[in-house]
C-alpha cells in the first residue's frame, strides 16, 4: 500500500493562450510560478518523497513549491500525448472522444491508465507504506481516479475538477494492488459510521437503517443503537457472521461484502467493503487495526 498526495503543475504560457501542450515542453507563466510558490506554503499535506513528470512545467513547479526536496522525474507521469494536436487549441482536444481511440499519432486515455498503473505498482513495490508526493498533469490524475477510486474513465472525465473549478492544494489517493479505497461518505455526511456502513452494505436508505437499529436496540434493552450488541445482532439477522482478522486496515484484501470493525486505543470505527472496494469517509482510519470482519454467509 502506498499513499499519494497529487498536485498539478502551475499555469503555463500555453494554458494562458488556450493551447494544450501534451508532450510539448513549455514554461510556467508568471502566474504559474506564483501559484507554485503558494502551493508549497499552503498545502496541508506532508510526504516522504517527491516524483514529477519529466516535462519541464512539472519539474519547475516542484522546484518552486518544494525546494527542500530533490524530486525524481518519471516519464510515466507525463500528460497524455496528443500527437498531431500537441500545441494546438484546447478546443480540438476532447478527452471524451479519446478514451479508447488514440489521438492522431498519440495516445488514448486508456494508454495513460496503463502507464500510470505501471508507475503505481513500482511505488507499491519500492515505497511500501510511504506517502509519495506527485506533481503532474490532467490525464495522469484521471488515471489515478480510475486506479484508486474505481471510476470508469467516462466518470473521471465527466467529474474532473477542471470542469467545476474545484482546485485543491493537493488530492489524496491510496493505492493497494488488491483493493480500491472509495474514501468518501456514500450515504450521509452527518451520519454515524455504523449506520452509514449498514446503509451501503444492504443498499438501504440511511433513515430506514437508523430506524431499524433504534427499534432493535429497544428490543435488546440497549440505551444506544450504536451499542456493539445492536449492530452485531443486526448483522446476524441479515446472515452475516463474525470473524477475527488481526491486521492493519491498510492491508485488508477482501472480496465479497463485509462490514469491518477497526480500532486504535479507545477509538472504534466501522466501514463497508464490497467486492474489493472500501467505502469510507476519509483516510484517517488507515492506521487502525482490524478487530472483526462480518461476512455474508449467503
Amino acid at each position: 500500500m502506498v499513499k499519494i498526495v497529487y498536485y498539478v503543475h502551475g499555469t503555463t504560457t500555453d494554458n494562458a493562450s488556450g493551447i494544450c501542450s501534451g508532450w510539448k515542453n513549455v514554461s510556467l507563466s508568471d502566474l504559474g510560478e506564483e501559484q507554485a510558490v503558494n502551493l508549497g506554503k499552503n498545502t496541508p499535506y506532508k510526504f516522504d518523497v517527491l516524483f514529477t513528470s519529466d516535462l519541464g512545467r512539472a519539474i519547475s513547479t516542484a522546484k518552486l513549491a518544494f525546494p527542500e526536496f530533490e524530486s525524481i522525474s518519471d516519464k510515466r507521469l507525463r500528460e497524455c500525448n496528443y500527437g498531431d494536436l500537441d500545441g494546438e487549441s484546447k478546443k480540438l482536444v476532447n478527452y471524451s472522444e479519446h478514451i479508447s481511440e488514440a489521438f492522431p499519432n498519440g495516445e488514448s486515455l486508456e494508454d495513460v491508465v496503463e502507464r500510470v498503473k505501471d508507475f503505481l505498482e513500482y511505488l507499491e513495490k519500492n515505497y511500501p507504506n510511504k506517502t509519495v508526493g506527485i506533481i503532474a498533469h490532467r490525464a495522469p490524475q484521471l488515471a489515478m481516479e480510475v486506479l484508486t477510486r474505481g471510476k470508469t474513465l467516462e466518470q473521471a472525465v465527466n467529474e474532473d475538477w477542471r470542469k467545476t473549478g474545484d482546485w485543491k492544494p493537493g488530492w489524496e489517493y491510496l493505492y493497494n494492488g488488491n483493493m480500491i479505497f472509495q474514501y468518501y461518505n456514500p450515504v450521509d455526511e452527518k451520519g454515524g459510521c455504523i449506520t452509514r456502513t449498514m446503509s451501503k452494505l444492504f443498499d438501504k436508505d440511511y433513515e430506514t437503517v437508523k430506524e431499524e437499529l433504534i427499534n432493535l436496540s429497544k428490543e435488546l434493552g440497549c440505551s444506544d443503537y450504536h451499542d456493539t450488541e445492536v449492530f452485531e445482532k443486526y448483522l446476524e439477522n441479515n446472515n452475516y457472521k463474525k470473524e477475527e482478522l488481526n491486521i492493519p486496515v491498510s492491508e485488508i484484501n477482501l472480496k465479497g461484502r463485509y462490514a469491518v470493525l477497526c480500532h486504535k486505543g479507545d477509538n472504534y470505527h466501522m466501514f463497508s467493503v464490497i467486492d474489493g472496494v472500501v467505502y469510507d469517509k476519509s483516510l484517517k482510519y488507515l492506521d487502525m487495526d482490524v478487530v472483526n470482519i462480518y461476512k455474508s454467509s449467503k
